[in-house]
């Protein structure tokens, strides 16, 4: 076991909370609601993982270079999920993944995140004003195809185009980005 490590993590449903703790593979612990220990009988932990029942649902210890719920995910997978994953590009490598950002933007302390050098980085909209109503004002123009994403705080976050009048196309990674946003249309002024 000497320089290998394990992430032990425990997944409670009813809690949402995680504990992490080093060893050699992963781990996770999943409470149900249900009361018994037969959670193993249909074989939830995947890449070879070990499953042990419990009073309260089963644990994965999952097999070196796996890790996440039910050894689900490669340890060097690049994940295309905004809470853990890479913010711009991944490089998967032989036991890790390695993160790199757009031109205008530099890693954050996380390794993980992309932060704009300045406040217009390609593709970043201004926070000031969104970018639709900062298009009409300097051409005077209308653009009734275009749609701006707004988080619950009212912030735009991303883009995208009407292609219906209950369709919009944006990117996967936007629609990941918010459980919940809105859409302010283009047109009008």
């Amino acid at each position: 076991m000497v320089g290998q490590t394990i992430q032990k993590s425990k997944a409670a449903s009813s809690q949402g909370k995680e504990g992490e703790m080093s060893l050699r593979s992963s781990s996770w612990a999943h409470e149900t609601e249900q009361t018994g220990g037969r959670r193993c009988s249909s074989s939830p932990c995947q890449h070879n993982g070990v499953c042990e029942d419990s009073i309260r649902g089963y644990t994965c210890t999952c097999a070196e270079g796996y890790e996440g719920e039910n050894c689900a995910f490669a340890k060097n997978e690049c994940r295309h999920q905004a809470k853990e994953g890479c913010h711009h590009f991944c490089y998967p490598g032989s036991n890790s993944y390695r993160c790199s950002c757009a031109d205008g933007y530099e890693l954050g302390k996380d390794r993980k995140q992309c932060i704009a050098l300045d406040q217009c980085a390609c593709g970043r909209l201004q926070d000031s004003d969104n970018l639709i109503s900062e298009t009409r004002k300097k051409r005077d123009e209308r653009f009734p195809w275009q749609v701006l994403l707004l988080n619950s705080e009212g912030k735009g976050f991303c883009g995208g185009v009407l292609l219906k009048s209950n369709f919009v196309l944006t990117t996967a990674e936007c629609a990941l980005l918010h459980s919940h946003f809105e859409i302010r249309v283009g047109g009008g002024r």
